[in-house]
Order: structure tokens, then C-alpha cells, then sequence
């Protein structure tokens, strides 16, 4: 690994190289030997979004969902290359983190319905209704 120095902080240049090290480490896990290379993740990540533009992907049921796929991407990086895992989270463990970010989602969108049913029990006012309430 290149060693990082220059005129600032050694321990700036100390945190980039745990920084390298650390990517190196887990970029193994998630994107060897796939065909999209070092940032594959991402881009399959990426692609996989696209096909559901509707998809409230900026909520917190969304983001859950977003945690889980990150999880089952890195299992199938794994189980398709055959590889070990180099973080120490094999795929079992991936899946099990899987199951664990859907069950958050699950109650995410329970929450999230039950707020629009709330939303939708309280009609708005109508004028006439308004009114009568002005006059009180």
C-alpha cells in the first residue's frame, strides 16, 4: 500500500492510510470478482434502484430496504465468486443481517400506514364546517 506524507498533519496522513486499509479490506467483500470491478457495489446498487422509480426510496422504510440489499449484494458477491469472506461476515451472517434490516422495514411500513390512515380519518374542514366553527 502506498504510504501517504506530506507538509500537514502525520496524523492526517495516518487516518488515510486506516482509511485505504479498511476499503481495501471490505471492497473484497463487496465487489472481487465481480464483472462491474472495485466500485460494483455501487453500481449494481444503482441499476437495481433504478427499476422501481416509484419506490419511496427517501424514507425510512426505504432506507431500511436500501441496508438490506447492501447485505444481500454482499452475500451474492460471495456465494457467486465462492469466496471466503475477508471482513469475517460470511453469508450467513449477511443473510441473517438481511432478515434483521427487513424486519425493521416491516415495522417501518406499519408506521408509515398507520400515519396515512390517521391523515385520512381526519377530513379536512369544508367551509360550511369552518364557518359554524368561527361562529361558536
Amino acid at each position: 500500500m502506498k504510504k501517504f506524507s506530506g507538509y500537514g498533519d502525520p496524523r492526517f496522513y495516518a487516518l488515510l492510510r486506516k482509511f485505504a486499509n479498511t476499503h481495501s479490506r471490505k471492497n473484497q467483500d463487496y465487489a472481487k470478482g465481480s464483472a462491474q470491478g472495485h466500485l460494483g457495489n455501487f453500481k449494481r446498487s444503482a441499476d437495481f434502484l433504478k427499476l422501481y422509480p416509484g419506490f419511496p426510496w427517501d424514507t425510512p422504510f426505504g432506507i431500511a430496504i436500501i441496508y438490506a440489499l447492501k447485505q444481500l449484494d454482499a452475500a451474492l458477491i460471495l456465494a457467486s465468486t465462492q469466496r471466503d469472506s475477508i471482513t469475517g461476515e460470511p453469508v450467513t451472517e449477511r443473510l441473517k443481517d438481511v432478515a434483521v434490516y427487513s424486519a425493521i422495514a416491516s415495522i417501518l411500513w406499519d408506521e408509515s400506514h398507520e400515519r396515512r390512515k390517521d391523515r385520512k380519518a381526519s377530513k379536512p374542514l369544508t367551509s360550511k364546517a369552518l364557518s359554524k366553527l368561527q361562529k361558536k
